[in-house]
């Protein structure tokens, strides 16, 4: 939500916000080697530790074996992508909405088929 409020969901303002730019009124400067330094430092932490997480709650789910691989692929790419992004926007592309829809669609059945299974799901061993 922080991304989406900060930058926005279109190629303009996410090129803004890297490169420099004006968005909704508020000048944007240009991204400098260091901020994305520190920028890709700390999505590598908070990101792989949070798609570890939720990658174990994930498999540890009655979802076909097929789908879970699906998922966790589909979200270590995407989380890839997302720190890649940064720095291919400054110089090469713009592949970071891309990374962020691929990040939700894995991120949604990760967070919500644990907590669905956990609290509603009827055990099979209940008394």
């Amino acid at each position: 939500m922080l991304q989406l409020q900060r930058i926005g969901f279109s190629y303009e303002r996410i090129v803004a916000y890297y490169l420099g730019g004006e968005i909704n009124g508020q000048i944007s400067f240009a991204k400098n080697f260091n901020v994305l330094l520190e920028e890709a430092h700390f999505h590598a932490f908070i990101m792989g530790i949070t798609f570890i997480i939720l990658s174990h709650f994930f498999i540890a789910t009655s979802v076909r074996r097929g789908m879970k691989y699906l998922m966790n692929l589909l979200t270590f790419f995407s989380s890839t992508l997302d720190m890649g992004c940064v720095w291919l926007i400054c110089y090469v592309s713009h592949l970071l909405m891309g990374a962020w829809i691929g990040l939700w669609l894995g991120y949604i059945p990760m967070i919500f088929t644990p907590l669905y299974e956990m609290r509603f799901r009827p055990r099979l061993n209940s008394k």
